[in-house]
């Protein structure tokens, strides 16, 4: 979402750009529909981070996702403290316990489980619950394929306090895993009458093959690293 390289820009430009689109988006779509801001933990600063939203209040947006590493809870507290829109993390936490932290902090008001990273559905159910009782809302991360889509839809349609599921459409692999992958409709994922999850997993479409290097080079990671200038150096911002 950012407009200007946030490491070659002085900081309050890049807000400044980042709101003009946020403000350029609401201009040209209906008024009904709900916008996010995710800078994907990359703002190293909490003081940064909390002008960025500053920046980006004016233009009401549905949620501010992970500006900051997750690891320090009493930086989230103050920063949530200090915010007018909403604060939403947790796709990077492990256990009920590292969320309790968090909500115990008053540090977000939405958080974002992975059934793939926080103990599968048994500890996300745990998860929800523990954020009912803080008045928390539950968003659970999910950029994930077709399989780890119908967990969520059945952890969903089971948790009072959900409110919208990250969804991804599969594409001609992932629906190669499944007979049958969870399709949007009119914005909704419908629930089945067949049981366990819904689908059946086609198993050897999942078994691995050789992967040459730059098959290997496309894969996607998670790791999360300091941005390097040009020159070398290390840049937050």
């Amino acid at each position: 979402p950012f407009q200007l390289d946030m490491n070659m820009n002085r900081w309050g430009r890049v807000c400044s750009a980042a709101a003009d689109y946020f403000e350029d988006i609401r201009k040209h779509c209906p008024d009904n529909w709900e916008f996010a801001f995710d800078p994907h933990a990359k703002i190293f600063e909490p003081v940064r981070a909390l002008q960025l939203a500053n920046a980006l209040a004016p233009f009401d947006p549905y949620f501010y996702e992970e500006p900051l590493r997750p690891e320090h809870t009493p930086a989230w507290a103050k920063l949530r403290a200090q915010m007018q829109i909403p604060l939403a993390t947790g796709e990077c936490l492990y256990t009920r316990f590292e969320f309790l932290d968090l909500m115990a902090a008053q540090a977000a008001d939405i958080i974002q489980p992975d059934v793939c990273v926080c103990g599968g559905l048994l500890e996300m159910r745990k998860i929800a619950a523990i954020a009912e009782a803080h008045y928390v809302s539950v968003m659970p991360h999910n950029p994930m394929g077709p399989i780890a889509t119908a967990v969520n839809v059945h952890f969903a349609a089971a948790t009072p306090n959900f409110e919208i599921l990250e969804y991804i459409v599969p594409g001609a692999e992932w629906r190669s895993w499944v007979d049958d992958p969870y399709m949007p409709k009119d914005g909704y994922l419908e629930l089945r009458d067949r049981p366990g999850l819904g689908i059946d997993v086609n198993e050897e479409a999942l078994v691995p093959g050789p992967l040459s290097a730059e098959d290997k080079a496309k894969l996607p990671h998670w790791q999360r690293t300091s941005p390097v200038l040009p020159d070398g150096s290390t840049g937050y911002i």
